[in-house]
């Protein structure tokens, strides 16, 4: 480090920086030079230097071009600087409540967001009414020896449906639903949508307890679980069936609570359906599809294995248990499955424990965790007409929000890309402030769109936290996550 004497010597200073080497320095100041000091230096990817020249304080950076471009560097440059601005002034405004965004910024953010698509606003109940007058005599449910065709799971929902109106449940009435791993599961969930309630699902595999407290802080009506169509005689009742009602309430899921207790996320019909109708047009779901069904219907993945099925057409092969890797294996041989979703961690437990992949699968979507960065090419090794895609989100986003297609893990890559919004979603990178950070810039991942939940149940301090109004991008939902976005167009995690 060298002070330049040539200029005011309490502000000038020019560093120079060398490559991890031991290096003599010399210190020049007003009271003489100190020589001879001997230290280590770093090579700096990115250095800041200030100087004051004629009054103002000129500030300027040196940076390494292999990590930065120069927008990247303008937009650091200028948000630095706006910052030295904002604490000079000394408004009362709090620090960073500024506009930081550079026009490169703002139109980035612009396209990224472009997200507008016309998808009908339809009821979950009322893309399966479609499907089954559609296809009625198509298989539409299969768990182990047994299966229910389209026709017969909509007559059997509105039995169960007249069952709940007799009994004086409908509109906002949440029912619960065992979580069972069955057929019954399936037409239970249809049958509380058919007379216009909310369906609050149970994990059989969790405490009594938890499922105790579920039930209680969704203020649940009634329990239905495999045997109630049998036991309350259902197949005496008429059917019944609401009316489509995209704004009522679909489902409340509750999430794990691995911070204290689990948090029901109420979702809205009309947003479950945007995301489910979004998705089966990417990824061409359709009459000809079979969706392999691993996840527990306590999770809100299965929502989309039920009625991203059942809104096509497509086959739903339910899993008894997704640690086994043999029945894996044979319900993709036996049933020609072309759509797989679940977590990272099954797929890499199914191909680690030997499992063998298929020419029939299409699509894999992993999504609700970390995504190995070699699974991906493992995958299409052993799946080798498979696409791979990552989506994320929150289920406060309803299912999904995020998603990017894995084409191929540059070796250079260290993440799986978070990615870009669904459509009619928005994600946004905000600062503590709620303004939009500039590009590469490091913020709170936040959900705003058609996909964000109502509410978390009966818990209105976490809702007031967690949801929140934004005259420039409207009801937001703040992951607590952080990350930023990438000058080539996507979010990273």
């Amino acid at each position: 480090v060298q002070r330049d004497m040539s200029r005011n010597p309490l502000f000038d200073v020019m560093l120079v920086m060398q490559n991890n080497e031991t290096t003599d320095l010399k210190l020049s100041g007003s009271e003489g030079e100190i020589t001879g000091i001997t230290s280590t230096i770093a090579k700096f990817d990115l250095t800041f230097n200030i100087a004051e020249q004629n009054g103002k304080y000129c500030i300027y950076i040196e940076y390494c071009t292999d990590l930065f471009n120069d927008e990247t560097a303008d937009s650091i440059l200028k948000h630095f600087a706006e910052t030295v601005k904002a604490e000079c002034e000394k408004t009362e405004e709090k620090l960073g409540n500024y506009e930081m965004l550079t026009e490169a910024d703002r139109n980035a953010w612009k396209k990224y967001n472009e997200t507008d698509e016309v998808i009908e606003e339809l009821s979950l109940l009322e893309l399966v009414r479609r499907q089954c007058e559609k296809t009625p005599y198509r298989t539409a449910v299969v768990f182990e020896n047994e299966s229910i065709t389209y026709d017969e799971l909509w007559q059997k929902a509105g039995k169960i449906a007249g069952y709940l109106h007799s009994n004086g449940y409908g509109k906002d009435d949440s029912i619960a639903v065992s979580g069972e791993r069955s057929i019954e599961t399936v037409v239970n969930i249809i049958g509380i949508l058919a007379a216009g309630c909310l369906y609050v699902p149970e994990n059989p595999e969790y405490p009594e307890e938890r499922n105790r407290y579920i039930r209680e802080n969704s203020k649940c009506k009634e329990r239905l679980d495999a045997e109630s169509y049998t036991r309350n005689q259902m197949e005496s009742y008429s059917p019944f069936y609401c009316e489509n009602d995209p704004e009522s309430i679909a489902y409340t899921i509750y999430t794990s609570g691995s911070t204290g207790l689990p948090k029901g996320v109420v979702i809205k019909n009309s947003a479950a359906a945007n995301t489910i109708q979004d998705i089966n047009r990417k990824f061409a779901v359709n009459e000809k599809s079979c969706i392999i069904g691993l996840s527990a219907f306590s999770f809100d993945l299965s929502v989309y294995d039920i009625f991203g099925a059942l809104s096509t057409g497509a086959k739903l092969i339910i899993v008894r248990d997704q640690r086994d890797y043999e029945e894996i294996q044979g319900i993709l041989n036996k049933y020609e499955v072309t759509f797989w979703n679940s977590v990272p961690a099954i797929m890499s437990m199914y191909l680690m424990s030997g499992g063998m992949g298929t020419d029939s699968l299409r699509n894999v979507l992993l999504s609700g965790d970390w995504i190995p960065i070699t699974l991906p090419s493992k995958i299409r090794s052993e799946f080798v007409n498979t696409e791979v895609c990552s989506l994320g989100g929150a289920t406060e986003g309803s299912i999904w929000s995020i998603y990017y297609p894995i084409i191929k893990v540059p070796d250079n890559m260290s993440s799986i890309p978070y990615g870009m919004p669904l459509a009619n979603q928005k994600m946004l990178i905000l600062n503590e402030n709620g303004k939009l950070c500039p590009i590469g810039a490091v913020g709170e991942i936040c959900i705003a769109g058609k996909g964000v939940a109502e509410c978390y149940a009966n818990q209105e301090d976490k809702t007031r936290k967690a949801f929140v109004e934004y005259s420039e991008f409207g009801r937001v939902y703040r992951t607590g996550d952080i990350g930023r976005l990438r000058a080539e167009g996507y979010i990273e995690f």
